[in-house]
């Protein structure tokens, strides 16, 4: 599980570091004006989602992980799916706010801050499997834990959103319009 954990972050770092190091190549004043469309965009889908109106991420790979990487064995499984997870345009977006991450990574233009952004996003990514693999350890069943889960994935948007919504209106307020 470490090994998962690990891969997913250190492949958010580096893509991360990667879309900042392309991003710097955009002149500030035109990254602080994609921020601010970008940021008024997330206040309007924030917002829309709070009130009920959510939409679920359209522009994405609608997919798992391939089910072969399994039975590739633990260690190439941990490293080929945390890898992917990390990356995370290779996967399924539950939630729009996870568009915030290559998108902020990328007009930050440091790949140091980039690298920070885009690995915190891997390690939660894997991390909260992580600690889902282990509860369902502990208690020796899965199946109660995932129907658990799954009654509560519209609270887990509605909060997502409201994430999407606040860090929107600061970054609208710290680049101004």
């Amino acid at each position: 599980m470490a090994l998962y954990v690990l891969a997913s972050t250190f492949t958010g770092a580096a893509a991360g570091a990667a879309r900042s190091a392309l991003g710097a190549l955009i002149p500030a004043d035109g990254r602080a004006a994609a921020g601010s469309l970008l940021a008024i965009a997330g206040v309007v889908l924030g917002l829309a989602g709070l009130l009920g109106r959510a939409l679920r991420p359209a522009l994405q790979c609608d997919r798992e992980t391939p089910q072969r990487w399994v039975h590739e064995g633990r260690v190439q499984w941990a490293v080929k799916n945390g890898a992917a997870l990390g990356f995370g345009a290779g996967t399924r977006l539950g939630f729009v706010l996870w568009y915030a991450v290559p998108a902020g990574a990328l007009l930050i233009g440091n790949p140091a801050a980039g690298a920070a952004v885009y690995g915190a996003y891997g390690l939660a990514r894997a991390g909260g499997a992580g600690a889902i693999w282990l509860a369902a350890r502990r208690s020796g069943d899965f199946d109660p834990l995932l129907d658990w889960l799954g009654r509560r994935q519209e609270r887990a948007r509605t909060v997502t959103t409201a994430y999407l919504f606040a860090s929107s209106a600061i970054i609208l307020g710290l680049v101004g319009l």
